[in-house]
Formats: C-alpha cells, structure tokens, sequence
C-alpha cells in the first residue's frame, strides 16, 4: 500500500511524503519531497517478528548525511519495557546520540537523551497522565540539537539547552477523545504559571483533507498572538 501525504502551511505546499507499507500495515519506507517535487530526504523500517521496529535508516540529500538508529528493547522487570534508540553517523559509525524511553505500569513514562552516547544523560522529560485526556511532561535540558556540516563534511551537532538537574519548563497537553492533541500550555520557567496557551482545531472534509488550525497566545494575556494553518492531503493507492 502506497500513501501521499502533501502539507501545506498558511495555503503554501511546503512537501509531499510518499510512504510505503506491508501487508502487516507497517511502514517501511519514506521519501519526502520539497513543493517542486525534488526529493530532500527518505527513510526505511525494518521490524522484528512481532512487529516492533528494529532499525530506521535516514538519508538527507542537502547537505548530505545519513545515519542508522538501531531500536533494543528490554523487560527488566513485570510490567516494565525500556526501549533504546542507538543512533549513527553512517560515515564514520560514530554515535550521534541515544535515545530511552521507559515505560511502567501505573507510573509515568520518562524519556531520556544522550546527545553524544558517552553515558551522560543531556536532557530527561517525565510524561504523567493527569486524567484521560490530559498528559503534564517536565523537561529538564532540551533534547533537541542542530546539525550543521563544516567545509571538511563532519557533522557538527550542537545542544540548545542542557541538563542540569533542575526542571526548566512544564508542558500539559490536552487531547480529545480520538487521542488528538486539542492544546497545550507552558510554564516556561517553572514558577507554577502558565506563560502561553495553544490551540488546535481539526478540520475535515471527508475526502482525505484534515485542516489544522493553531492559535498561540505567547504571553496568557488572552490575545491570539499568531495564527498558523496547516493542511495534509492524504492518498491511499494499491501497492503495484
């Protein structure tokens, strides 16, 4: 099965994914086009028997890089599953950065980042469910990085925010009954007040088409600071 995928942002097509999948309904490749039709990146899937996936493979086309993130999972004890993301530079088999997300049982997923894999934690986010349809993450460090190529072709990352031991921010997201996140609020420096309020309302026209709409009101003040729409066009064809 072959599913397109164009979204536009504010009525602009920014790109296009062209997604494959098997007969077990899980993707296993992915090219992503610019507006122009020009491919700029693509990945693959590889499962396990069970249906887990168990190595991606990323290719971006300008600048060039490509890495591997290789998934193991672990069940240390009933109840418990930790899954770990190993990922590398396909040039020169370094580690980029690993990822861990632990899951339990009638306690919260916590979700931690080595930016370097040298064993050293830079960020770590806690997810708690407050009720069915409401999840509070804190975040200590950012697990984010830009990735920047020198004139000689090494990958050069660098970390926005680290970790410190301290919580920087505390996000809580509201979902609908589909599991749709209807909006979001922050305490950006985590004093106990929400510093902005977002927004989102989903729209469909029953024909593959979902408009989604975000309102961001960046200071709580009750005024809509920006406004920004973004739109997919989903497209279901028979594997050739």
């Amino acid at each position: 099965m072959l599913i397109y995928k164009e979204f536009s942002i504010n009525g602009k097509l920014e790109f296009t994914e062209h997604s494959a999948y098997n007969n077990e309904g899980l993707e296993t490749a992915r090219v992503e086009t610019d507006n122009e039709g020009i491919m700029r990146q693509e990945y693959t899937y590889e499962y396990s028997q069970d249906g887990r996936i168990i190595k991606e493979t990323y290719r971006h086309i300008d600048p060039p890089s490509s890495s591997s993130g290789v998934y193991t999972y672990e069940n240390p004890a009933p109840g418990v599953l930790i899954t770990t993301e190993t990922r590398k530079d396909n040039r020169d088999g370094l580690i980029i950065c690993v990822y861990e997300t632990r899951r339990e049982e009638n306690a919260p997923t916590v979700f931690t980042f080595d930016m370097w894999g040298d064993g050293t934690m830079d960020a770590r986010s806690v997810y708690y469910p407050l009720s069915g349809s409401v999840t509070e993450s804190s975040h200590d460090g950012n697990p984010s990085y830009s990735l920047k190529i020198s004139p000689a072709g090494e990958s050069l990352y660098e970390h926005y925010l680290p970790m410190d031991g301290i919580t920087d921010y505390v996000l809580r997201t509201f979902f609908d009954s589909w599991g749709n996140p209807e909006g979001d609020a922050t305490d950006i420096d985590n004093d106990g007040s929400i510093d902005s309020v977002s927004t989102t309302e989903i729209r469909t026209d029953g024909n593959g088409k979902f408009l989604f709409i975000h309102e961001h009101d960046e200071n709580n003040d009750g005024e809509i600071d920006s406004i920004r729409t973004e739109c997919y066009r989903l497209k279901i064809e028979p594997t050739p």
